[in-house]
């Protein structure tokens, strides 16, 4: 998009290298008069440019003979630049030099690395083709940068043979160069590697070249095995050591045209002055260590996870940087999406790393088959004939195929950047990825703002399967003083000013190394610091420009550039975070030259870059600066922007519902909020992505009430969301948006009027309001024709009704008209939810088999229907029916399957209630840590969602937890918890934890308060409450009044009790059932203490 970058002072003679990467040409220097090489990235993602960075740090400060010398640099630049000696010659990999040549080779290398190890500096990639021999015999080394014009995927062949083997899991210092030097002394030697690429060095004991040369000289011989040994401990420490006895191996025949040099101290140079150079990572040698290890672990199936935390400004993306260079240098591949804040598009981080696939990820994998996108297209639309469902899965089962085929072929680091932003369908995805990739080689990276407002998702949920041990987290921190100090060391080159500018930097700055870095270019922008003869000099003796905030410190440097860079900075980051560079052009009014112009001085100050994904897209580095240039509009101005680029991204065929939907908010076009956000709705459908549909639906509503639009569409979009609300558990929300759609009853069509009722009944039947529920179900009946989908609705929730009521065969009567109803309509919910219903239309007596026969039909139709959702219901009701019938082994293997089903669906309140069965199950059988683990998750999904019935459910049984692990105190923190909220969403559960509180009480030798507690459960519990809770509370009440010497009144509650506890274990003709169901209703309790009283 902006050109070749050829400074003018250089003119293009021709290319020397090419490919889709980067350029190498030839040039000549007009004001030096001398021939030189420009070495150019035209694209690459974060470690290429790093690799370039690297380069450019390490040559400006080598300026020796030996080294291919740097002359001129642009780093900032969209294509970064290098001007370089032009160094004419052939490369060692392409010569075949005497056995004399190559011992003189090899001792002007060693000479030259002994000056590059004294500055500290590490090569790190030397092989042959890194070696350069001239016509006049000199030797040269090149390329620093780690191959900085290779692609992206990690080096192999030569690159692998010459790396020493602490290059794959610990830092690297001289010996590895050593190790290289050695490697290539022996290779060129003897005609062969002394040993594969591969091959494990501590095997086999090397053939010592003399083995391979008898002429060798001894010396020699001992000085390449040394050189050659796989721990670093035992070879040579220093070059010098090296070129000793090189110098005195190599022949100085006539006819040997290489000549060893030896190069005095005057001869190296001191570094290119008077550049800002990025500085290196530092602070982190520890924890990066053990990102080393975990490699290696990786590496070896083991799958791993880093989370790395920190707030903007603290360096984040110099972390990714450093950990893909680290990937790239131990031979992982390595794939990065990133999340977006403003603009949530399903699976959009994943996709995006998709996107940068090699051939070995191909996009028309089979199982993913229509599922994604070509890389540059958004998310197409699923297949209409397939359930979202039935997509769902061959979705998630061909990713996690596709990742299990790739990572076998190659190990793979895999990031997602700023994982708080990630919309719903990734975390889905992530999850099951990391669940059931434990055993692959993968390291997954996921860097989190632990900052940020984020109140959608619990992305700490994503790693609760996760080996612990496997984990591992890096919390970013403000640099300390010491570290301020290497830092601007590493930026100027220069120690002794940087241990002057760093105290008043560090406090002034905070150790903030964004702050410190615009600080130290706002100092060069303004002359306060300047490169004068032979060193640097702050002008000022207190720097300008220093303030002690971020903000302060962008403004300012902000405030260097024109009108129109600061105006157009502003619309990018409206418009961002990636963007074409058409949709730019379109939002600005300003000539096509001024625009580049603009644009080429914004991306040379690093305030822009050039995507490295396309070419033609522009993206914003520092997503801080993004926000604080949105901060400084006004709301007038912002709106504005908005609206241009909501015109801008319409024009652009395939721009994404969620990215329009984002401008229509901001520019307040209400129509258009409701169109984009309805699409979006459906595409995160699309994805199950329910909670992500709900609020796009939200939105559609919200911008429904500030303009008139028709009450039907207002309607659809309201019960569209409540059938939501009521699949997630969301009670409040779903109470909210009930009440705005009985205010517009009157006004609906026929059909939506129907489904009002429906959603009245179900809301009355949640509540516990019986007749309230009955009349809404009757209406629906009323005005309705069979079959439909909305009277199987209604058909169900009016059996239910009957059951709780006493009326059993009715309630028989009327689920069996909804399941030919629903067989009729063929919807699976429908149908699904008929046979769960009928399944609890029977009671625990002589019917039990019954029971269990219908709700394997359930269970068989959920297999059939392929739907998590639908198996873990069932399942579920499958594992009610054990727990009621006291067989809770077969319960906990049941609700085991169930949490693995509900988990996959995405339907986070099945997940909760099946969690919270399998805890109640769990503690049954004594397991009650696991038990205590199952039950905390339960209670935070409820929470999370705002469903408090579940939340309620999942902190009674917490409550029981407790209780059997004899920790009263325990039982009274969790109690803390119960609120009004709590007893109004589940009367029966919130006296459940009342009657554990009263015990908990009397254990504490408390029994005043055991009894004001105990009764208040006994007048709280409902009489259609579970036969168990009411038992419970029953037997609490008992034990409470005896504690407080009320022996009559506890004798007579526990006549009743024991009568009706005797009546309904009667009603079991099977032997067993009777005595698990004794044993799980408290009888014991009850019977005891009527035994001691004599009765």
């Amino acid at each position: 998009m902006l050109g070749r970058v050829l400074p003018s002072r250089y003119r293009y003679l021709r290319d020397l290298q090419r490919d889709d990467r980067g350029l190498v040409y030839l040039a000549f220097d007009i004001a030096e008069e001398r021939e030189v090489l420009i070495k150019q990235l035209l694209r690459g993602g974060g470690e290429a440019r790093t690799r370039f960075q690297r380069e450019a740090r390490a040559l400006s400060r080598l300026r020796h003979p030996g080294i291919a010398q740097i002359y001129d640099y642009n780093l900032s630049a969209s294509q970064p630049y290098l001007v370089m000696e032009y160094v004419p010659g052939e490369p060692l990999s392409q010569l075949t030099p005497s056995p004399a040549e190559t011992l003189a080779i090899f001792a002007n290398v060693a000479e030259v690395l002994s000056v590059v190890h004294s500055r500290g500096i590490v090569h790190r990639n030397l092989k042959p083709s890194n070696i350069l021999v001239t016509p006049l015999g000199e030797v040269k080394i090149t390329d620093f940068g780690l191959a900085s014009l290779d692609n992206d995927r990690p080096l192999r062949g030569e690159k692998s043979a010459y790396a020493a083997p602490e290059l794959q899991g610990r830092r690297s210092d001289a010996r590895s160069d050593l190790y290289a030097l050695g490697v290539m002394l022996y290779e060129y030697l003897t005609g062969e590697l002394p040993f594969r690429p591969d091959f494990d060095l501590k095997a086999l004991p090397l053939l010592r070249l003399r083995d391979r040369v008898p002429s060798a000289p001894a010396e020699l011989d001992v000085l390449v095995a040394e050189l050659l040994a796989p721990d670093p401990a035992a070879r040579p420490r220093h070059s010098a050591q090296v070129t000793g006895v090189l110098r005195a191996c190599a022949q100085h025949d006539s006819d040997v045209l290489i000549r060893v040099r030896h190069y005095p101290p005057d001869e190296f140079h001191e570094p290119l002055p008077g550049a800002w150079l990025e500085p290196p990572l530092v602070g982190y040698d520890a924890p990066l260590h053990a990102v080393r290890e975990a490699l290696g672990r990786a590496r070896e199936g083991q799958a791993q996870l880093l989370l790395v935390r920190g707030e903007a400004g603290l360096g984040m993306s110099k972390v990714i940087e450093e950990l893909l260079a680290m990937a790239q240098l131990q031979g992982f591949g390595w794939r990065y999406g990133s999340a977006s804040q403003t603009v949530r598009v399903p699976l959009a981080p994943l996709v995006q790393a998709l996107s940068k696939c090699s051939p070995d990820w191909p996009l028309a994998y089979d199982p993913l088959r229509g599922l994604l996108p070509e890389p540059a297209l958004p998310l197409a639309a699923l297949p209409a004939e397939e359930a979202l469902y039935v997509q769902r899965q061959r979705l998630f089962v061909g990713w996690l195929e596709l990742m299990r085929r790739c990572s076998a072929e190659l190990p793979i680091m895999m990031v997602i950047d700023q994982l708080q932003w990630c919309d719903e369908a990734s975390l889905l995805l992530l999850r099951h990825l990391l669940a059931n990739l434990q055993q692959a080689p993968l390291l997954f990276i996921f860097t989190i703002d632990p900052h940020a407002d984020v109140s959608d998702h619990d992305v700490g949920d994503l790693w609760r399967s996760f080996p612990a041990e496997r984990i591992i987290t890096l919390n970013l921190h403000p640099l300390s003083l010491a570290e301020t100090q290497a830092f601007l060391a590493a930026g100027l080159g220069d120690a002794g000013v940087a241990e002057q500018l760093a105290p008043t930097l560090h406090r002034e700055s905070g150790g903030h190394p964004l702050i410190l870095e615009q600080l130290v270019q706002t100092m060069l922008a303004e002359g306060a610091l300047r490169w004068q003869g032979d060193a640097w000099q702050v002008v000022a003796a207190t720097p300008p420009a220093i303030t002690p905030d971020l903000g302060q410190a962008l403004a300012r440097r902000l405030s260097l550039f024109s009108p129109e860079a600061r105006e157009l900075l502003a619309l990018a980051a409206v418009i961002g975070p990636t963007f074409p560079y058409a949709v730019l052009h379109r939002v600005v009014s300003y000539p096509e030259e001024l625009l580049l112009d603009e644009v080429r001085g914004l991306v040379q100050a690093g305030l822009l870059a050039e995507d490295a994904a396309a070419s033609d897209c522009l993206t914003l580095p520092s997503r801080t600066l993004a926000r604080f240039v949105i901060s400084q509009l006004s709301k007038r101005r912002l709106r504005s922007y908005h609206r241009r680029a909501l015109a801008a991204w319409q024009a652009v065929e395939g721009t994404e519902a969620e990215r329009l939907l984002s401008h229509a908010e901001g520019a307040e076009d209400w129509e258009a909020v409701i169109r984009y956000a309805s699409l979006a709705a459906e595409r995160a459908l699309g994805r199950t992505a329910m909670q992500s549909a709900s609020q796009h639906l939200a939105s559609a509503l919200a911008a429904c009430r500030q303009i008139d639009v028709p009450v039907a569409q207002r309607g659809e979009l309201l019960l569209r969301r409540l059938q939501l609300l009521q699949r997630l558990g969301r009670w409040e929300e779903y109470q909210a948006g009930h009440a705005e759609l009985s205010a517009l009853i009157d006004r609906l069509p026929a059909e939506q009027v129907l489904a009002y009722w429906a959603e009245v009944g179900q809301q009355a039947w949640n509540e516990g309001e019986y007749g309230r529920a009955r009349e809404a179900f009757d209406r629906v009946l009323a005005g309705s024709s069979p079959p439909s989908a909305v009277r199987v609705r209604a058909l169900c929730g009016l059996s239910a009704v009957c059951s709780v009521s006493g009326q059993p065969q009715e309630a028989l009567d009327l689920v069996q008209q909804a399941l030919t109803e629903a067989h009729a309509v063929g919807d699976p919910v429908a149908l699904f939810d008929a046979y769960v219903q009928r399944f609890n239309t029977r009671d625990i007596d002589e019917r039990y088999e019954v029971s269990r026969q219908e709700i394997e039909s359930a269970l068989q139709y959920a297999r059939e229907s392929r739907d998590p959702a639908l198996m873990a219901m069932a399942l579920d009701s499958l594992a009610t029916l054990e727990l009621r019938t006291g067989d809770f082994a077969a319960a906990v293997q049941t609700l085991t399957r169930a949490v693995q089903h509900a988990t996959q669906s995405g339907f986070r309140s099945i997940e909760g209630f099946a969690r919270a069965n399998f805890g109640y199950a769990l503690i049954s059988l004594g397991r009650l840590a696991q038990a205590r683990e199952e039950l905390e998750r339960a209670h935070a999904i409820g929470e999370a969602l705002g469903n408090h019935r579940l939340s309620t459910y999942a902190l009674a049984f917490k409550l029981v937890e407790c209780y059997f692990a004899n920790d009263p105190e325990g039982v009274l923190r969790a109690s803390q918890g119960l609120t009004e909220r709590h007893r109004a969403a589940s009367p029966g559960f919130y006296a459940l934890a009342l009657a554990v509180k009263s015990q908990a009480l009397l254990a504490l030798d408390k029994p005043e308060a055991g009894l004001e507690a105990a009764s208040q459960a006994f007048a709280t519990v409902p009489t259609q409450s579970m036969d168990t809770i009411i038992t419970a509370v029953r037997a609490a009440h008992i034990l409470a009044l005896a504690a407080n010497d009320r022996h009559d009144e506890a004798i007579a509650q526990a006549e009743l009790a024991g009568v009706e506890i005797r009546r309904q274990a009667e009603q079991l003709a099977d032997p067993l059932l009777r005595r698990r169901f004794l044993a799980v209703y408290y009888n014991r309790v009850v019977l005891d203490y009527l035994q001691r009283q004599g009765r």
